[in-house]
């Protein structure tokens, strides 16, 4: 096209004249407003659930993993490696740590139980698949699942993955 360039393999808008592209000025934006809500001294732990196994990352306000551990319990029983992963944040020098899951089933009533416990605050997000979206997956037969998406994991952190 005309207004576009080329620049290393990307098609890039003439108009930002810094070779970013409207997805990197959209997810640039994104982690900043992320960086609002989290402080440089707070980490995240980053729970991906299942029925039986579990993933656990703590990360920091950078995304950067820190610490990771798989644990093969129920969800109701995460009251042991939620206090490793506090630790692992602590150890690591953040003062303020928050807990993050993806509200699916009633898997996270039980993290949120075990966080009031603790006193942690808990951070969720709701999917953001539109019903059209969701379709597919419905049909893929894996209880709301894609076929790639239990594999890859769904903590909003994205550390799980």
């Amino acid at each position: 096209m005309v207004s576009q360039t080329q620049r290393g393999g990307r098609s890039v808008g003439k108009s930002s004249g810094n070779g970013t592209t409207r997805g990197d000025r959209k997810r640039n934006a994104r982690r900043e407003r992320l960086r609002g809500l989290l402080p440089r001294d707070g980490a995240v732990i980053g729970i991906d659930l299942a029925e039986d196994k579990q993933a656990i990352a703590v990360v920091d306000h950078d995304v950067r993993v820190l610490a990771r551990k798989t644990v093969r319990v129920k969800a109701f029983r995460l009251g042991e490696a939620l206090d490793w992963a506090v630790a692992q944040a602590r150890a690591k020098g953040f003062a303020r740590v928050t807990v993050a899951c993806e509200p699916t089933g009633a898997r996270w009533m039980q993290v949120q139980r075990l966080c009031a416990e603790r006193g942690l605050p808990l951070g969720s997000r709701r999917s953001t698949a539109s019903p059209a979206r969701k379709a597919p997956m419905r049909r893929a037969g894996s209880r709301g699942r894609s076929a790639g998406s239990a594999a890859a994991g769904s903590c909003p952190c994205r550390a799980c993955r």
